[in-house]
């Protein structure tokens, strides 16, 4: 029973963390939507001024440019450049 305290308590540790970081770094919630079109693909991901959290910590937020990603049915391959440190 004791394992099992430890467990919950450091999930609860990540979740706290997790929102801990949120509010400071400004980060949102994904929405999710249901999306559907004729040929029955229901699945998307938009990314509007997506940023890495590292890059966030060590680059000077003047010289750091956001992106935006979307990968769809009809955008299902983005090609990724740069620097390979943050997790590329």
């Amino acid at each position: 029973e004791l394992r099992n305290t430890f467990s919950a308590l450091a999930e609860l540790d990540v979740i706290l963390s997790f929102a801990d970081c949120s509010t400071d770094l400004g980060y949102v919630r994904p929405e999710v939507v249901e999306k559907g079109d004729e040929c029955g693909n229901n699945y998307a991901i938009y990314i509007s001024n997506g940023r890495h959290p590292l890059q966030e910590i060590i680059v000077d937020s003047d010289s750091f440019i956001p992106n935006d990603t979307m990968i769809d049915e009809n955008n299902s391959v983005n090609m990724i450049t740069g620097p390979n440190f943050s997790g590329k």
